[in-house]
């Protein structure tokens, strides 16, 4: 577990319960858009304001595909907040990711 309340399997969010905070979800290759997809629109459905979309190597397309799945869904009840792009290294290689953030709106 990280420092910042977030464990780098599937579902992301604090140890105490609460959905005010922000929740990402890692995008893996082993979970299809879909799944990833009504991952994001539970977490909506269960309070949250706040959703970031992580995407690694491979995964920035499925990442992209993910979001546009949501917003097609959601319409104009979610609002991209913003996106961040870069590189971290990972096993002594340098991978690129995007980071999509997404906020609900009431």
């Amino acid at each position: 577990m990280l420092s910042d309340g977030f464990i780098f399997h599937g579902f992301q969010g604090s140890n105490d319960g609460t959905l005010n905070e922000t929740h990402r979800i890692i995008v893996s290759s082993t979970k299809s858009v879909e799944e990833h997809t009504l991952e994001a629109i539970v977490l909506f459905n269960q309070g949250a304001d706040k959703v970031e979309i992580k995407g690694t190597g491979f995964e920035v397309n499925k990442a992209v595909d993910i979001y546009n799945s949501i917003v097609d869904r959601l319409g104009k009840g979610v609002e991209l907040e913003g996106v961040e792009t870069g590189s971290e290294v990972k096993d002594k290689r340098r991978l690129s990711f995007i980071l999509i953030k997404l906020r609900r709106v009431y």
